[in-house]
This record gives structure tokens, C-alpha cells and sequence, in this order.
């Protein structure tokens, strides 16, 4: 699964929007490990190939938000650095890229980000990608 998290982002970024159709094909299995019960690394995995995918492919990744920013808004609150990374990173490439289906979720993105300014946040990676 690993070379899978690593390979959709490559098509991605050398398909751009072309890749929407690969990507439809490939999401549902994707999503399969980004289930609450998945472990932590399992769900992490999903989110930056997510983040990734959406950076790359650009506007199609608007036919996916309403399936994937609620679990990407909970990995932002993860007791897992990495997790609330990726989902920092995630929840940016979404709403800028995801167009009118992005507009509704700004203010619990916005939210879900405030925490990891702070100085509770012992993270500097995350606190990065959440700026």
C-alpha cells in the first residue's frame, strides 16, 4: 500500500486533471483504509496521498471533498503529529482546489486549524502546514 500512497500522487502530477478518471476508479478501495477502526498510519497514509493527489490533479478533486473533509477534519484533532501534518496540508489543497464544494467546510476548516497555531501544538512540521 505504501507504493500505491506514493504512485497515485506521481499520476497525478503527470497527468494534472487527467488523472480524475484513473482517480474515480482508485478511490473507493483507497478509502478503505481511512475507516475510524484503521489504524493511525493506515489513515494518515490516506490523507496525504489525498493532499497530494488534490495538489496535482487540481479541480476534479471537487467531486471528492464531501466524501473525505469530515475524515480529514478529525485527523487535523489525531494525537499523531504525522496525522494532524498530513491533514494540515489535506484540508489546504482541498479548499483550494475544491472550488464550490470546499465553501461550506471553511469554517470548520478554519476551526479544526486555530489549535495547531498554538503553543500546545508541540510540532513545528504541523504548525507549518497548517500556515
Amino acid at each position: 500500500m505504501d507504493a500505491v500512497s506514493d504512485l497515485l500522487p506521481a499520476c497525478a502530477k503527470a497527468m494534472g486533471a487527467q488523472f480524475a478518471p484513473i482517480f474515480s476508479q482508485l478511490f473507493a478501495p483507497l478509502m478503505k483504509f481511512a475507516k475510524a477502526s484503521s489504524p493511525p498510519q493506515d489513515r494518515t497514509m490516506v490523507v496525504a496521498t489525498l493532499a497530494e493527489v488534490a495538489q496535482h490533479m487540481g479541480a476534479p478533486i471537487a467531486g471528492y471533498v464531501d466524501a473525505v473533509m469530515n475524515i480529514v477534519l478529525k485527523e487535523l484533532g489525531s494525537s499523531d503529529s504525522t496525522n494532524r501534518r498530513n491533514a494540515a496540508f489535506c484540508v489546504g489543497e482541498l479548499c483550494k482546489n475544491g472550488g464550490n464544494s470546499a465553501l461550506r467546510y471553511y469554517d470548520d476548516a478554519l476551526r479544526g486549524l486555530y489549535p495547531l497555531f498554538g503553543e500546545s501544538e508541540p510540532d513545528n512540521a504541523v504548525r507549518d502546514n497548517a500556515a
